[in-house]
């Protein structure tokens, strides 16, 4: 090759790389968000214990008195919306809803009658 041809050498452009649109707005992660809900993540999904909506577990937030009492996988989760609009304000009873209003624990259920001696000898 000479110098000529290499000085005078073009090059493709390269495409702008747009990203997908639907991927990255709020309305796309919303719809993501239940249909995973909706598919069968019961296992994730509890109720908010002041307004009852689903929620994945992930994003409710369990009160203090409720996770020392009850754990991180099984107490009472409230969303984010009823957790600083109601629940959180100066001046309001911070005991736990759930067990205010006698709710069911999120989780698995424990199973009591099963006793394991742990002192037979084999």
């Amino acid at each position: 090759m000479s110098k000529k041809t290499s000085k005078y050498r073009t090059y493709r452009k390269k495409r702008s790389t747009s990203k997908r649109k639907h991927s990255t707005s709020k309305k796309y992660r919303k719809h993501r968000r239940s249909n995973a809900l909706a598919k069968g993540a019961a296992s994730d999904a509890v109720n908010c214990c002041i307004c009852g909506i689903k929620i994945r577990m992930e994003d409710g937030l369990i009160p203090a008195k409720c996770y020392t009492k009850n754990g991180a996988i099984r107490g009472h989760r409230i969303c984010k919306k009823c957790w600083f609009n109601e629940f959180a304000k100066e001046g309001v009873n911070h005991s736990c809803p759930g067990c205010v209003k006698g709710l069911p624990l999120n989780g698995p259920p424990i199973d009591t009658s099963v006793v394991v001696d742990l002192t037979a000898d084999d």
